[in-house]
């Protein structure tokens, strides 16, 4: 049976958003994996060593030389970027985790938005922090970090604590799932979770309903 779809990424990486919606779609199976190598320096590199497969990957495939990209093989089209790849999916398939109308529409874009432009950098940064071998500038940088990030995780508490269990009401949808994958890269930082318990309540618990989800990969793994 021919794939529908081919998704670009390395295991490990930001592949397991689209996966993860993938799963939840009943649609993994319908599409093929490709496997981009990469290098992590001062910057991520990809297919390092192998020009060739990096030219043709930029040139072809994801003209912003990032991952994961999704190929839809029935639609002919390409997208890069995991939160738009997610809504895409969504709304293809008719999905209950799709926005039903343009209000719904407008607050998955936001949600999308919030993570990717007012979260995940300081939440991955949080992650490389805890790598620091002096723990009083590893003290001192987590510290800012938490200060950085207590603005979005503010606007998620008191976002939930008007909209109800889930971003867009009362039930789960693809805001939800974009947002909380942004968060679950702080996991393996050391009492990360106490502390938006302690200081972000009802994103604590937001996070934690959806972490129990069947289709939820807490590892982050393909």
């Amino acid at each position: 049976m021919s794939k529908l779809y081919r998704l670009h990424g390395r295991a490990g990486s930001r592949i397991w958003k689209p996966l993860w919606c993938m799963r939840e779609l009943g649609i993994v199976e319908q599409a093929e994996i490709s496997d981009v190598p990469i290098k992590i320096g001062r910057t991520v590199e990809i297919f390092p060593g192998e020009d060739d497969k990096r030219e043709y990957y930029v040139n072809n495939v994801n003209p912003n030389g990032r991952m994961p990209t999704l190929e839809d093989l029935e639609k002919g089209l390409t997208l890069f970027d995991s939160a738009a790849i997610n809504i895409y999916l969504c709304k293809k398939h008719a999905s209950e985790l799709a926005p039903k109308d343009a209000a719904e529409d407008a607050l998955c874009t936001q949600w999308a938005v919030w993570g990717a432009f007012e979260a995940e950098q300081d939440i991955v940064l949080l992650m490389f922090a805890q790598m620091m071998k002096d723990e009083a500038r590893k003290k001192a940088r987590t510290t800012e970090l938490w200060d950085k990030l207590e603005r979005p995780m503010n606007a998620l508490n008191i976002s939930l604590g008007k909209s109800g269990e889930y971003l867009l009401g009362d039930r789960f949808t693809v805001a939800d799932l974009n947002a909380e994958s942004v968060l679950d890269w702080g996991l393996r930082v050391p009492g990360y979770e106490d502390h938006i318990k302690f200081n972000y309540p009802l994103a604590h618990a937001w996070m934690t309903k959806i972490r129990a989800r069947p289709h939820h990969d807490a590892n982050q793994n393909a």
